[in-house]
């Protein structure tokens, strides 16, 4: 048995035994998340007291598979640079096509991003039936926060008991080493240009991100000398070939804001996108991120239209892993009305969840309905549901400390094209989203960290 899921077997023996002093570590680290930064929409972010354990096989194992996909989405970007016709398949606007286009001047084409997999770990050492990919996020990837508060709430209130004596366990650390990347990019784009301390401005849409977590890198900033503003994008003005925020002149810009919220403010962020068309500031979070973020990437990876970019081993690894999408449309929405259970739809370019249809979850007329809406509207994909991994998980209520079975998912966290760390959740039905909702935040323990 691998290591990884021994342990989720002795944590339950281990909380078994000791029902009530694990309802008492319980109130102790919701205390510690109510105090810490880690909240979302007004309110602490949810999670179980439940650790989610990896080995370092699933460490490699994680590495590993972030490095094929990486490869085959860089493909997809080179192509689409290449090639008008591939760039069709995409559908973007112009004005979107064109900021896509450009180039952000310190070799990544998506210094940030997170790989969204359900893993199940049953079927970790078969390879083929082990992982899925089920959201590619590569525009204002974030949950660094919550990883990290759970992870230190529950080593605080000593989640684990004497498993931690017997065995070393840590969690990566995705605030200085994001940190570490985003200044290898500012200074790969500035050149002799660089200066020592740089100013950044985080930037996105008052009330849309997540404060909290902005406040935390600005935080781990400043620890290192560097001087970091949250910022409107609508705040920055463009002058004199340089980007400035409050009349201070900024050298970095920490795109948070996605690229479709962007374009619904067009007019207002035209300084922002003068200066990023101009090379006149470094934008970590170039645009040619919203190749991999928009949901179109897994119509793409299977149009046999393209199986010339790849390898043969490549396209395995995209049939294997990437659940089948095609666009929703009149003509062939009467192949997925029936067999709901088979389906999700999503649309185009959106996240957190909104406007998904999951077939499972739905009776058979309001699937005709959703299915009937969707292919009208013109926006919408269509896409095999994946498998989803379950594991007992604790949960504690007011009565009854107890374990029952949950879903959960695992974010693998790239910074500058490279595996960095991950981030999970974990929900009783629901996983899709974390905040609100039944869906929760876990912390992640690795040995060996």
């Amino acid at each position: 048995m691998r290591r990884s899921r021994e342990w989720y077997a002795r944590y339950q023996r281990q909380v078994e035994k000791q029902p009530l002093l694990y309802r008492k570590k319980w109130d102790e680290a919701r205390a510690l998340i109510r105090d810490s930064s880690a909240w979302y929409g007004g309110e602490p972010v949810h999670f179980i007291y439940q650790p989610l354990f990896f080995d370092r096989e699933d460490m490699a194992f994680f590495k590993k598979i972030s490095a094929e996909m990486t490869g085959i989405l860089k493909k997809v970007i080179r192509e689409y640079r290449r090639s008008a016709d591939f760039r069709e398949q995409f559908g973007f606007s112009p004005e979107m096509e064109e900021l896509v286009l450009c180039d952000p001047r310190y070799g990544m084409d998506f210094p940030m991003a997170r790989y969204d997999i359900f893993y199940h770990y049953s079927d970790a050492d078969s390879g083929d039936q082990a992982f899925q990919f089920c959201e590619l996020n590569g525009d204002g990837s974030s949950s660094m926060n919550e990883s990290r508060a759970l992870y230190e709430a529950f080593a605080e209130t000593d989640a684990l008991g004497a498993m931690a004596k017997k065995d070393d366990f840590g969690t990566p650390e995705l605030f200085n080493s994001w940190i570490d990347a985003l200044l290898v990019d500012y200074r790969r784009f500035a050149g002799d240009g660089a200066v020592e301390t740089p100013r950044i401005a985080i930037a996105d849409f008052a009330g849309e991100g997540i404060e909290s977590e902005f406040k935390e890198f600005i935080r781990r900033m400043e620890e290192r000398g560097l001087t970091a503003h949250i910022a409107d994008p609508r705040e920055l003005v463009y002058r004199d070939k340089a980007v400035y925020l409050d009349d201070e002149k900024v050298d970095i810009v920490y795109r948070r804001a996605t690229t479709a919220r962007v374009m619904a403010f067009y007019e207002e962020v035209r300084d922002f996108i003068r200066a990023y068309r101009e090379g006149a500031v470094c934008v970590v979070g170039g645009f040619s991120s919203q190749i991999i973020h928009n949901k179109m990437i897994f119509k793409v990876l299977h149009d046999e239209a393209n199986a010339s970019l790849f390898t043969t081993e490549e396209t395995r690894f995209i049939r294997a892993h990437v659940p089948h999408t095609e666009v929703l449309t009149g003509e062939n929405m009467h192949t997925y009305i029936e067999e709901p259970s088979c389906w999700i739809l999503k649309p185009f370019d959106q996240y957190g969840a909104h406007g998904i249809h999951m077939g499972r979850d739905m009776d058979a007329a309001a699937w005709r309905q959703a299915v009937t809406e969707s292919a009208a509207s013109g926006g919408y994909l269509v896409q095999a549901a994946c498998r989803v991994p379950r594991l007992p998980m604790l949960t504690i209520d007011e009565d009854r400390v107890f374990f029952e079975p949950y879903n959960y998912l695992i974010g693998l966290f790239q910074y500058n094209e490279s595996f960095a760390g991950f981030y999970s959740r974990a929900g009783r039905r629901h996983i899709i989203a974390s905040h609100g909702g039944e869906a929760c935040t876990v912390p992640n323990f690795v040995e060996g960290l």
